[in-house]
């Protein structure tokens, strides 16, 4: 019973430290004293609302959370602390951004990067799932190439023709997904059957789009 007891209050304690973030983050360095009444009264409302939405979240989303504000990585715990108060994301949103953003690039931005975890749905080829954060780790592998390469495609200029073919590649090829997106970059292409041959190719100068 006590064991039980100390790990309610590890949670209770987690929510706390959490919510002292985002009050934080929304004081934006501005020191109570200094704002008007109505506007704490807001604040306050605004944050029993998010200690209800965090109260509701599992266990393993509330230690992940807590996890990532103790590393202090600071563009993943603001971009968390945006989708948690917006109340319109629930938590296997949350848990997703948590587990798969790390693996993007800082320089996409909090919408993009949204956009892009939420499209994972219209990918057939994946197992239909509402929270891709709990999936097996082989499923994760190609959720993460599939996220890598299509942050590479947002950022290129190519038009996109034959999508299926390139997230068979993606879903066979996972572990090279990171050179995936490099050709797609460097080469400025989409062609499934060029981007194959290159990462088959010996030679590094040729997979490095250098030849």
């Amino acid at each position: 019973m006590d064991t039980c007891i100390a790990s309610a209050d590890e949670r209770i304690e987690k929510i706390d430290h959490l919510l002292r973030h985002i009050k934080a983050d929304k004081l934006g360095g501005h020191n109570e004293e200094d704002l008007s009444p109505a506007y704490l009264a807001r604040l306050n409302s605004k944050l029993e609302q998010i200690k209800q939405q965090l109260s509701s979240y599992p266990d393993q989303l509330i230690n992940g959370l807590h996890q990532a504000l103790l590393h202090g990585d600071e563009l993943l715990t603001n971009e968390l602390s945006l989708l948690i108060s917006n109340g319109n994301h629930g938590s296997a949103a949350v848990h997703e951004h948590l587990k798969f953003r790390p693996h993007l690039s800082p320089d996409t931005d909090l919408s993009t990067v949204h956009s892009m975890i939420r499209g994972l749905r219209r990918y057939t080829q994946l197992p239909q799932m509402e929270n891709y954060a709990d999936a097996p780790a082989d499923v994760q592998a190609q959720v993460i190439a599939l996220l890598k390469v299509a942050e590479a495609v947002e950022a290129s200029y190519v038009l996109n023709h034959n999508g299926n073919n390139l997230v068979e590649l993606i879903m066979i090829r996972p572990s090279e997904a990171d050179r995936i997106a490099r050709i797609i970059l460097d080469r400025q292409t989409m062609d499934t059957a060029l981007i194959a041959s290159i990462l088959d190719s010996a030679a590094p100068s040729l997979s490095n789009g250098i030849i």
